[in-house]
């Protein structure tokens, strides 16, 4: 064969990887000062302007810059991949995908979701990566189906747990609070249908806040991996997300005791183990009562000395002592 065919067939050929699409290797990803910051700034501000204008090669080369320097960078990977589909280059965007999976991610399979034209197209059906997933997505269903097994047979908290002298955000404070609206009081918590009205505080009235309590329904958590922060608990077991503290702190029901740990740390899928990621929910459903409010119920007196419970904290000045 002539050399010069045989060049540019093996170049053909050659498999598309990570280091191919960014035209290089990932860089050591050594701690940023503020030179670094500034340069990461600029290399923004340049792919965003690039990209408003419609100048994709430009903001191709910026993005693939920006990665090489920070690969562990989930979000500027995303932007290269989704730059990829765009231009029509899945090949591309699959070997980004795989890698940032091979690196040990714990959200590629929640953005796979948003891209369709990467996960659509031929290349990523008939890809290793693609049984890849199918084989680690089956493992989960299998944990999953295992822990929901061990769950029915176990005791933990009550199923409506209420978390006494509880504030569930991060700067909550009680003490000395101010009606913004008009609240209704009652004889103990439970509302409407539950418990009798006692009183209305008006707007602008001063009140003290003395103390309160959360209701919420329990979510289980499978352990995947060594909790990095405030409990132990075997690889394996079951335990129980309660309250919330805030900065992704919050209360955590570990085999009969109440301790503290990252509620932020858990995922639907746990790959990976780190801060990010310690457990995995056993409902898949339930991942998106973490994004729900529980009923936080709160003791209110008034100046005349009369007291009642409200679950509309939200309607008074002074709950939050980070302003």
């Amino acid at each position: 064969m002539n050399p010069s065919l045989l060049f540019l067939f093996l170049f053909v050929q050659a498999p598309v990887t990570e280091q191919s699409v960014l035209g290089g290797a990932c860089l050591a990803e050594a701690k940023m000062g503020p030179i670094e910051v500034q340069a990461f700034n600029n290399w923004a501000t340049q792919y965003r302007e690039a990209r408003k204008a419609g100048r994709l090669a430009e903001a191709v080369e910026v993005a693939r810059k920006i990665v090489r320097n920070r690969c562990s960078n989930e979000h500027w990977r995303f932007q290269l991949v989704d730059l990829m589909a765009e231009l029509k280059r899945p090949e591309d965007a699959l070997a980004l995908i795989e890698a940032g999976y091979d690196r040990g991610s714990n959200s590629v399979e929640d953005r796979l979701v948003e891209l369709k034209t990467p996960i659509d197209s031929e290349v990523f059906k008939k890809s290793k990566f693609s049984a890849k997933l199918e084989a680690d997505g089956q493992a989960a269903l299998k944990r999953k189906a295992e822990a929901r097994l061990k769950l029915a047979a176990m005791a933990g908290p009550a199923k409506q747990y209420v978390a006494k002298r509880a504030c569930p955000f991060e700067c909550c404070r009680y003490g000395q609070w101010e009606a913004t609206e008009g609240v209704v009081l009652y004889d103990r918590p439970g509302g409407p249908g539950g418990s009798a009205e006692v009183l209305r505080v008006a707007r602008g009235e001063k009140v003290l806040a003395v103390t309160g309590e959360v209701h919420l329904e329990p979510i289980p958590v499978l352990v995947r991996f060594a909790s990095p922060y405030g409990f132990n608990s075997p690889v394996g077991s079951i335990v129980f997300l309660l309250d919330r503290k805030g900065e992704g702190h919050g209360n955590i029901w570990v085999n009969g005791k109440i301790l503290d740990g990252e509620q932020i740390g858990v995922r639907n899928v746990c790959r990976v183990g780190g801060s990010e990621c310690w457990g995995e929910f056993v409902v898949a459903e339930d991942e998106k009562k973490m994004l729900e409010e529980s009923e936080w119920w709160v003791l209110i007196r008034t100046r005349s000395g009369k007291v009642g419970w409200t679950k509309e904290a939200r309607k008074f000045s002074g709950i939050d002592g980070c302003g």
